[in-house]
């Protein structure tokens, strides 16, 4: 994206802030190049978990979860995590200064994309990290990985001022696809925010472009399992600011969240089936809390759906549960003060969330279980 167009369309009549706070709350730094070993040993070992924060999980129906972060150590480093029979235990820390968002399809195969100086992902076969070189172009997102033969992410640079676009692993290697690029011809603030994959077969990214006067468009692109093809989600009116931030789809049904200028968010599902979206943004009941949460209150990455009648949706606004029909508030237990959970990720009947919490004035990680009804704080190691 061209920063001189999207300074030019921030002054347009996204004043109230949405615009501009979320493109501020994306600036991901850049993943730098990879670093030098294309893999290293990674057996589990027991102890106590390093002070830290975890930044992205990914849960199978089998109820194992993988967590990634960064230890807050004199050298920041990757860290992971799996979750399974109850226990965490820590792999051997990935390559790299720090992880932020993973995406597995399987324990054999996990995809974590990096920040902060590391590389920009790597690659779990279930026994070994290996750096994907090349990696995947300016990530900004959380990877999503419908198998090991398909994942995406969001090129946050995109392709010659086109905006955010897409970009996918073939098992091979990665690509960008200017075809979904959301943007006008004119110079405007623009592009892809979020992308989720279900299968092979099925993706929805969603983002918006910046139509006459500066009012923000809801914009999306939908795979076939060959191509993308540019998609048209409802606006909530003509005059109304409408930023789709955040994505999660399961089997042939997606729902995206995202901002808006009125009391409620803006809320709009997909059926891969029948290529048709349905405005659910009334009836949906979810605040949109702009004044607590600066405009930007659902980010990409927030919300994971494990069917159509089950999604979790955390961040600035709180957390709320949908059940087919509405959004209800799912406040997690507290950890404390300096506490804070943040990426989500849903299979079946639980969810997990990451963050962390603040023991005598240290970040350490923490992680919550959902479900469906009541939260359980996880027992560190």
């Amino acid at each position: 994206m061209r920063a001189s167009c999207g300074r030019r369309a921030l002054r347009y009549r996204l004043g109230a802030g949405v615009l501009a706070a979320i493109l501020g709350g994306l600036a991901v730094a850049a993943a730098g190049p990879a670093s030098a070993g294309a893999s290293r040993p990674a057996a589990a070992r027991p102890g106590a978990m390093s002070r830290g924060v975890l930044e992205g999980v990914s849960c199978l129906p089998s109820r194992w979860c993988m967590a990634v972060g960064s230890s807050h150590s004199a050298k920041a480093t990757a860290v992971a995590w799996v979750w399974e029979r109850g226990a965490w235990r820590q792999l051997d820390d990935p390559p790299g200064g720090g992880l932020i968002g993973v995406s597995c399809s399987a324990r054999t195969f996990c995809v974590a994309t990096g920040a902060r100086g590391s590389s920009g992902a790597v690659l779990w076969d279930g026994a070994r990290w290996h750096v994907m070189t090349p990696p995947p172009k300016h990530a900004r997102t959380a990877p999503s990985c419908a198998s090991s033969y398909l994942c995406a992410v969001v090129n946050g640079v995109g392709y010659l001022g086109s905006g955010a676009i897409a970009e996918t692993w073939n098992g091979q290697r990665w690509k960008s696809w200017k075809d979904t690029s959301l943007c006008n011809e004119q110079p405007s603030a623009c592009g892809v925010l979020d992308v989720s994959c279900a299968r092979a077969t099925s993706c929805a990214a969603v983002g918006f472009s910046t139509g006459p006067g500066g009012v923000a468009l809801p914009g999306a692109a939908v795979w076939d399992g060959k191509n993308w093809h540019l998609s048209d989600p409802p606006r909530l009116g003509a005059d109304s600011v409408t930023v789709p931030a955040a994505v999660s789809c399961s089997g042939t049904f997606c729902l995206t969240v995202g901002d808006a200028a009125r009391p409620d968010a803006y809320v709009v599902s997909y059926d891969a089936a029948s290529g048709t979206w349905r405005n659910v943004s009334a009836s949906a009941h979810l605040p949109w809390p702009a004044g607590t949460c600066g405009g930007a209150c659902f980010l990409p990455g927030a919300l994971s759906c494990a069917s159509k009648n089950a999604c979790l949706i955390s961040g600035l606004a709180g957390f709320f549960a949908w059940n087919g029909r509405e959004f209800r508030p799912a406040k997690p237990d507290s950890a404390g003060a300096g506490s804070r959970l943040g990426r989500v990720s849903c299979v079946r009947a639980f969810c997990m969330a990451v963050g962390y919490r603040t023991v005598n004035h240290v970040r350490i990680p923490l992680a919550e279980l959902w479900n469906g009804k009541t939260w359980k704080i996880l027992r560190q190691p």
